[in-house]
C-alpha cells in the first residue's frame, strides 16, 4: 500500500500477544457496492450452536455459523455481514416429483 496509512480497530482478543515492531498480514477486501452489507454490534453469541446475534438498524438478527468459527466472537464487537445473492437456478414447484 506504499505510504498510506490505515487505521484499523481489532478485539482485544485478537491482538493480545501483539507487540510494536511485530511483523503483520493484514487482509483487505474491497467490496461491491452491489453486494449488500450489514453492520452493527455483536449482541449475544451462542458458542454451542454457532449462533450470533447482530443487532442491525432493523433489529436483531440471528446467523448461524460453524461452531469453531465463532470462538473468538465477543459481545460488543462490531460485525460486518457480507450479503451476496445466490442463484440456484429456476425455481421448482415443491409438489412436483423429484427429477
Amino acid at each position: 500500500m506504499g505510504d498510506r496509512t490505515v487505521e484499523v480497530d481489532f478485539s482485544p482478543s485478537k491482538v493480545v500477544d501483539a507487540k510494536p515492531g511485530d511483523a503483520v498480514i493484514l487482509a483487505v477486501e474491497l467490496i461491491d457496492t452491489r453486494v449488500g452489507v450489514v453492520s452493527g454490534p455483536v449482541s449475544d453469541v451462542d458458542a454451542a450452536t454457532g449462533t450470533v446475534t447482530v443487532t442491525t438498524a432493523r433489529g436483531p438478527w440471528p446467523v448461524t455459523f460453524l461452531r469453531d468459527t465463532v470462538s473468538d466472537v465477543r459481545r460488543g464487537d462490531q460485525a460486518l455481514l457480507r450479503l451476496d445473492l445466490v442463484d440456484l437456478g429456476p425455481a421448482r414447484d415443491p409438489l412436483a416429483p423429484p427429477r
